[in-house]
């Protein structure tokens, strides 16, 4: 008798959701002979990184309906069902380095080992005088590491007032539907890295840098 294994790779996004959302009666539709696999996945954090291997043993062909999860399996009676949920190919993390000043160098990265879709992210500042080769980023001064709920997206200089010192702006954009946006500045004060505003779960078309300014004003204002 001829064994068949299927594997099949399923991205998790929203897994929770259309869980809910699904109303399937599987039974009704099993053909004879064939019996009906229900897998049903809990949510989880970083659902994008992960993926769905499923291995399907069976002397007659299987079939998947690869809808929405949960996912159904048509099978073969006897069939051996399995599954696993592993982490997708890794993805290289962000991280940018750029000039805060004519003397200061700022590295952004997001943690390392964590999803891409939330976690953490630290700013780090530099004296640039002290680089000793072209790959340093120089002598390190302050640093902040905070939470993330998205990617990070860009990080940019700008100034949130006439006349102010520059702000280092990070820009962060939800996963899923919506695609939100949350941005955060930052400036040095007496040779420390200071939050100076913060905008989070913006509609995907705000302006960082006005929403930013706003978020000052209202701060002062209190």
């Amino acid at each position: 008798m001829r064994k068949i294994a299927v594997i099949l790779f399923v991205f998790l996004a929203n897994s929770t959701l259309a869980l809910a959302a699904t109303g399937l009666r599987v039974n009704e539709l099993v053909e004879e002979g064939m019996s009906a696999h229900v897998i049903q996945l809990p949510q989880r954090a970083g659902e994008r990184e992960l993926r769905l291997e499923l291995s399907i043993k069976a002397s007659q062909s299987a079939t998947a309906d690869a809808g929405p999860l949960p996912l159904v399996i048509y099978a073969p009676n006897g069939a051996q069902v399995s599954h696993k949920v592993v982490l997708s190919q890794p993805v290289e993390h962000f991280v940018r380095t750029l000039e805060l000043s004519d003397k200061l160098n700022v590295v952004v990265s997001e943690g390392e080992f964590e999803p891409r879709s939330i976690g953490s992210y630290s700013l780090l500042v530099y004296a640039k005088e002290q680089v000793s080769g072209s790959e340093d980023a120089g002598l390190f001064i302050s640093g902040v590491i905070r939470q993330r709920e998205g990617t990070l997206e860009r990080v940019f200089i700008d100034r949130l007032e006439p006349g102010a010192a520059p702000s280092v702006i990070v820009t962060m954009r939800s996963v899923g539907s919506g695609s939100y946006l949350s941005a955060e500045a930052f400036q040095m004060v007496d040779n420390a890295l200071v939050l100076q505003a913060t905008v989070t779960s913006a509609p995907a078309e705000t302006d960082p840098v006005k929403a930013l300014e706003a978020s000052l004003r209202a701060s002062r204002a209190r």
